[in-house]
């Protein structure tokens, strides 16, 4: 039987129980810096989603503009419960499916607004072949001169309407103006859309690029511990 024997040129201790307190502020820190390099990142993401949003609500509501062929630009105002974005919805609904039944179906596309006070809540719509009353309020916009009606029937609030041209030149103008009430702070329906529209509007067909070019895998790229962005030419 052999029996093996080990020696130890330099002599070491062990500590049971025990951490260098240095190594542990160390540790502490660390763990502080990742999660705070988590929580930027995941306001940066919060962010640009929301920016995407904005821009795709934008895009929708500009694409169905042009598209279709509104003649009314109308404002609607509230004088109770101004301040629940879904009650004043309610109370739209009801006068739109009222005029609907009695004067036919018209197309309408509505964006909540707040006004100066932050809280209380308008709505801007625009409407194609609405056919009931309108009265000349003996007003005019001050920039175009055009006549500012009340539409009579409206009896929740305030309302004024002026007419829009059919060239595309003031459907741009207007898809412009009414999208600038899209912002991150204005009021949401619920589910947060941001804009409420009559069924059967017309929609753009869109069309993509089918020959996509392959990425050159190997330069022209970022990269970082979570992913990495490889760039395509230019189409």
């Amino acid at each position: 039987m052999k029996t093996k024997y080990v020696v130890y040129n330099k002599p070491y201790n062990i500590p049971i129980g025990a951490k260098d307190p240095t190594d542990a502020e160390s540790t502490r820190e660390k763990k502080q810096k990742h999660k705070n390099k988590l929580l930027n990142r995941l306001e940066q993401f919060e962010y640009l989603s929301k920016e995407r949003s904005l821009r795709r609500t934008k895009t929708e509501i500009k694409d169905i503009i042009l598209c279709n062929h509104f003649d009314l630009f109308a404002t609607f105002t509230f004088n109770k419960d101004r301040q629940n974005v879904d009650v004043c919805k309610s109370k739209m609904q009801y006068w739109l499916q009222s005029q609907q039944k009695i004067h036919g179906k018209f197309d309408y596309l509505i964006v909540p607004e707040f006004h100066k006070d932050g809280v209380s809540i308008h709505f801007h719509a625009l409407l194609s072949n609405y056919t009931g009353k309108i009265e000349d309020s003996g007003h005019k916009s001050g920039k175009t001169q055009k006549i500012i009606y009340n539409i009579t029937s409206y009896r929740s609030g305030f309302s004024t309407a002026t007419e829009i041209d059919g060239d595309k030149t003031s459907r741009d103008m207007v898809a412009n103006y009414v999208t600038k009430y899209i912002t991150k702070d204005m009021p949401q329906f619920a589910g947060k859309k941001r804009y409420w529209v009559s069924k059967g509007l017309i929609r753009p067909i869109k069309s993509y690029n089918e020959d996509v070019p392959e990425p050159d895998l190997f330069t022209d790229t970022f990269e970082d511990e979570y992913y990495t962005i490889h760039n395509f030419p230019k189409i």
